[in-house]
């Protein structure tokens, strides 16, 4: 790791501070203990990936299970629960998911899932703002912490669904775009989370 790839990365764990230390008081709400999970399982993988040199792979994929299971319950809250079929889409997905992580190999990060639940986040993300428009929520839209959440989410699950996508290629033909490509990944991971403490601070839900 070199130097520009080691302070990307003291960077993009820092940033959940971000979040967490400004909406400290909403610390009992699903955003941030969304945050609050993600970075725990970013010092668990780097801890067990640097010092303990363990495949880190089974946790990345145990991660974006547990990101996903938060991230629909998130979007259950605010806008499913009239949705008939919600819960039940997501345990399918759930399921589905696991499956194909046992047959990819759990010691294998399941990049295709990854990607999967990111453009999930996506359709979360519109489905959120075509809901904000639908309840003429415009005055209070820069209040809304709904609104700031979902910016984020669409913003971050954008980049996210091409790198996963495209990892295990550029892995093998272009290792050192993918390289870039992560650093890039984790100071974007800076703006995501200062706009998760935005969220945070906005007085409606």
């Amino acid at each position: 790791m070199n130097s520009t790839q080691l302070i990307s990365l003291i960077l993009s764990v820092g940033s959940f501070l971000i979040p967490l230390l400004l909406g400290y008081k909403k610390r009992r709400t699903l955003l941030w203990t969304y945050i609050f999970t993600g970075l725990t399982f970013d010092i668990l993988i780097i801890v067990f990936k640097r010092i303990f040199h363990i495949n880190i792979f089974p946790f990345a994929n145990l991660y974006f299970l547990t990101e996903f299971l938060l991230v629909s319950l998130y979007y259950y809250k605010n806008i499913g629960r009239e949705q008939r079929y919600f819960i039940y889409s997501i345990s399918i997905i759930v399921v589905l998911y696991t499956i194909q992580t046992f047959l990819h190999g759990i010691g294998n990060r399941n990049g295709v899932g990854a990607a999967t639940f990111y453009a999930i986040y996506l359709l979360y993300a519109l489905w959120g703002f075509f809901v904000i428009s639908k309840r003429h929520l415009y005055d209070i839209v820069t209040q809304s912490s709904f609104f700031w959440v979902n910016v984020a989410i669409l913003l971050s699950s954008s980049g996210r669904v091409i790198l996963f996508l495209f990892e295990d290629y550029l892995t093998l033909h272009q290792h050192g775009h993918l390289a870039t490509l992560w650093v890039i990944y984790r100071m974007f991971n800076v703006l995501i989370n200062i706009l998760f403490a935005i969220a945070l601070t906005r007085r409606y839900e």
